[in-house]
């Protein structure tokens, strides 16, 4: 947890003044152009007024912040609250979504009651929410998608992925995944390690690629977490275990090292 201020305030504010990418969530700027338009208040995405003014960002962990968390993603969502209602000109208070101490955090500032859940029972409504932006959308049980687009979606991965030939369903699907899959997997899905975001192009499937687990994954997301070894199994065991997976396919090979030929030897005749 940090807070910015001086000439890191003056970028927040310059960040606050464009619209939303593909990186960051810029609520700072959707609920401005609400309010300057007149909206009423029922349209603003949080409850917590200053979430409204926030800006969420992705954000790949350096080495020194992976220590933040009990067990580090590699994208981590990174919250940015403006100090002032409505403008990061005075500094902003910056956390990771998880991070070590975030539950407190959230509570001392905002009054949330935090946990790794949605049941609006266990958590308040909008931490559900702040937990829900770093996870893959559930596009069916969510109702982003309807039935018959999620079928089409399903056509256009078959399709990418080499199982299934081009269709009417395809190309219908191939526009909705690029409106609101190719953010994480890329235009052609080939997947974003970065993100976290698998290649859904190959034959190298983690829950299966057949159309029922396709639809599945769509329907209701996946967020799977694979423990940490580090402090279970020795290096070399784990180094084993490495080279056993390796061994089934779709691990990438070492890089080749080019060795010069030695220069024949010029002897004195």
């Amino acid at each position: 947890m940090q807070v910015f201020k001086g000439r890191d305030a003056q970028q927040l504010e310059r960040l606050a003044a464009a619209p939303s990418s593909w990186r960051v969530l810029n609520l700072a700027h959707a609920t401005r152009t609400l309010r300057d338009a007149g909206a009423p208040s029922q349209l603003r995405f949080f409850q917590t007024h200053q979430l409204n003014n926030a800006l969420f960002a992705k954000h790949t962990l350096r080495d020194h912040e992976r220590a933040m968390f009990v067990t580090a993603p590699a994208v981590a969502t990174k919250l940015l609250i403006p100090l002032d209602r409505y403008s990061f000109s005075h500094g902003a208070l910056s956390v990771f979504v998880g991070e070590r101490g975030y539950d407190v955090a959230m509570r001392q500032w905002l009054g949330l009651k935090v946990g790794r859940d949605t049941d609006p029972a266990k958590v308040s409504p909008d931490a559900a929410i702040l937990f829900m932006l770093s996870q893959m959308p559930a596009f069916g049980r969510d109702e982003i998608l309807q039935k018959n687009e999620i079928s089409d979606v399903v056509s256009h991965v078959r399709v990418i992925s080499g199982q299934d030939k081009p269709s009417a369903a395809a190309t219908r699907g191939a526009a909705l995944f690029e409106a609101n899959c190719a953010v994480c997997h890329g235009a052609a899905g080939k997947g974003n390690r970065e993100l976290g975001a698998p290649n859904l192009s190959d034959a190298i499937w983690l829950y299966g690629g057949d159309r029922a687990t396709l639809t599945t994954t769509i329907v209701n997301a996946r967020g799977g977490v694979m423990p940490a070894w580090g402090a279970r199994l020795d290096p070399v065991t784990i180094k084993m275990l490495a080279a056993y997976v390796h061994s089934l396919g779709g691990g990438e090979a070492n890089p080749v090292v080019a060795i010069a030929a030695a220069e024949p030897e010029v002897t004195s005749q």
